[in-house]
């Protein structure tokens, strides 16, 4: 019977190079999920927090954060 990626490789076994970069491993990365509504802090004070993310949709880089200032510069309607 044949697996779900038949013309797969089977995983080769860990080298050093990539202990190497498990290692540098930024343990502080964090999902879009998890870092929306993170308030946002400036040198005088909270300004605002993360609502959204802009994101290219080629490299799945992210572009822009969309931040809420809504109680820092309060919205005017007219």
């Amino acid at each position: 019977m044949m697996g779900a990626y038949p013309d797969a490789a089977p995983e080769p076994e860990k080298t050093r190079e990539a202990t190497e970069r498990e290692a540098a491993w930024d343990p502080h990365l964090r999902s879009t999920h998890d870092v929306t509504n993170h308030r946002i802090q400036a040198t005088d004070g909270e300004i605002g927090h993360v609502e959204d993310f802009l994101i290219d949709d080629k490299t799945w880089a992210i572009r822009y954060l969309i931040i809420n200032t809504r109680n820092w510069w309060p919205e005017r309607r007219s």
